[in-house]
């Protein structure tokens, strides 16, 4: 238990040097948080008769400044290798909504430009993610196996944007 314990501790500062070196990390606020507003409820998502509140806690949100502007990665860990695999492709095709939907709301409540969604092995190297393709060249610093999946700008955006379509449908639907 002692080697495993110290395997996952070494590992985790590995990670920590190569988020840093990408320029990318955590703030004091960032790690393991309650996606609330600014006024203490849930954020408010969707429109119409879909309009939802999202409630969640962000495991990690990986920021950084370029050009004045706050860039982010919502991170999410799992457990699994198989259960990051099948989560990121899940949410390419929008058929699992979670990290998209964080994107949305952190983007609206802390004012942050997300370019990268990522599902994180905990107690192995593997890091599944999607990303904006315009971020590459920092983003590979993260890289772990061959989990990095980079769209173009408008095809993550539309991940993003997708998620809460896909939401508002469900939503209004349920409703009706």
């Amino acid at each position: 238990l002692r080697e495993e314990l110290a395997r996952i501790v070494r590992l985790a500062r590995a990670r920590e040097a190569a988020t840093h070196a990408a320029g990318y990390a955590p703030g004091v606020r960032d790690l393991e948080f309650d996606l609330l507003g600014d006024d203490g409820e849930p954020v408010r998502l969707g429109f119409e008769d879909g309009a939802f509140a999202l409630t969640g806690r962000i495991d990690r949100l990986d920021t950084r400044r370029e050009q004045g502007a706050r860039q982010a990665i919502v991170v999410d860990y799992k457990t699994g290798v198989s259960t990051s695999e099948e989560s990121a492709k899940a949410m390419r095709n929008l058929e699992d909504l979670q990290l998209p939907l964080y994107a949305r709301a952190v983007e609206r409540v802390r004012g942050v430009s997300v370019v990268g969604l990522e599902h994180v092995v905990a107690t192995r190297r593997a890091r599944q993610g999607l990303y904006a393709d315009d971020r590459r060249e920092a983003l590979l610093a993260r890289a772990e196996g061959r989990g990095q999946d980079f769209l173009t700008r408008s095809d993550f955006r539309g991940v993003i944007e997708g998620a809460e379509r896909r939401a508002v449908e469900v939503v209004a639907a349920v409703r009706r």
